[in-house]
């Protein structure tokens, strides 16, 4: 888990439509095929190192750009060519990266919508939670309840 500040996510049915998402955090981004990048990307247009999504915080709110990264195929914003220079995003502008992937950016903008940190949450790694400690994930599993005899109100397929 990155410890970085999520300011947004990058939407994209080009693989499929169950869709992906990609957090885009504050700063820079960096877009590309290989696995160390921000946002990775696994399809044969995309450059190691495509191109990089700059976020920045104003009194305005989110502000964003990209830049291409000599990249093979090419960055675009809403069919624009960001090859030769860094074009400002917004959101629900249309970015595509190489000749495939197309992304809806989305930003957060948690001043707006009310959202803060509360500063009373508790991390259960920190202390003793009882039982819960003890609880694995096949003992969560609604999907396998066990069956007590005589109970007619569940259906247990194994």
């Amino acid at each position: 888990m990155q410890e970085r500040v999520v300011v947004g996510v990058l939407f994209s049915i080009s693989r499929g439509l169950l869709g992906e998402l990609f957090p885009v955090y504050l700063g820079k981004n960096i877009i590309g095929l290989t696995p160390n990048c921000d946002i990775s990307l696994k399809e044969k247009t995309v450059s190691p190192e495509h191109a990089i999504l700059h976020t920045r915080k104003t009194e305005t709110g989110l502000e964003a750009s990209i830049t291409d990264f000599n990249s093979t195929f090419g960055t675009q914003v809403n069919e624009t060519d960001a090859r030769y220079e860094t074009i400002p995003v917004k959101e629900n502008d249309i970015i595509t990266i190489g000749s495939h992937y197309q992304f809806v950016i989305k930003f957060f903008d948690m001043e707006k919508c009310g959202l803060a940190e509360n500063l009373d949450f508790e991390d259960p790694s920190s202390e003793n939670i009882g039982e819960y400690n003890n609880i694995t994930s096949a003992d969560v599993d609604f999907y396998r309840p066990t069956k007590e005899e005589g109970d007619s109100s569940r259906t247990v397929i194994y």
